[in-house]
């Protein structure tokens, strides 16, 4: 379950650094407003297209062989942002971002399910939240503290690197 939350909390801090981040690469790539919300859009596209696929993946290999490629995947998502030269190439990453981490509530909600008794599911639900909220914290109030002496390049590849331990 553990593991599973940690990938939950990683795929919302990749999907939210997007925000601190955003007016440095938007002044890097010369992009317009429009264009950035497009970058930022395709993220939450892809994810969502993918929900019935991912549960219908997980529910026939399992969380344990679907997890971490789709953790491994967020990863080059996030690697290949970091090294976008131009919106489409930003709006490529981002989508596989989505693709990847439409896995990550789905494999949670798949574990507690199966792994959790019924008079604890009340308690899983909540850690869930907890997850998606720090997450988004991490995701949010993290990268803004390290945008402050950081570029968005470098920031974006150590995100991506978390996946590996992750």
């Amino acid at each position: 379950w553990l593991v599973a939350a940690s990938f939950l909390i990683y795929q919302v801090c990749a999907q939210n650094a997007f925000a601190p981040l955003q007016d440095q690469l938007k002044a890097d790539l010369q992009l317009e407003n429009a264009q950035v919300a497009i970058i930022s859009s395709v993220f939450f596209i892809s994810y969502a297209l993918m929900q019935i696929p991912a549960g219908v993946l997980i529910d026939r290999f399992g969380v344990g062989w679907i997890v971490p490629p789709a953790c491994l995947l967020l990863g080059v998502g996030t690697y290949m942002l970091a090294r976008s030269d131009s919106m489409e190439s930003a709006i490529a990453a981002r989508i596989v971002m989505g693709f990847a981490g439409s896995f990550s509530f789905l494999a949670l909600a798949a574990v507690a399910r199966r792994r959790v008794a019924k008079k604890q599911l009340n308690i899983a639900t909540g850690l869930i939240d907890f997850a998606f909220g720090f997450g988004a914290i991490l995701g949010a109030a993290g990268i803004s503290w390290l945008a402050a002496d950081l570029a968005w390049r470098p920031i974006l590849v150590g995100v991506a690197i978390a996946a590996v331990p992750i």
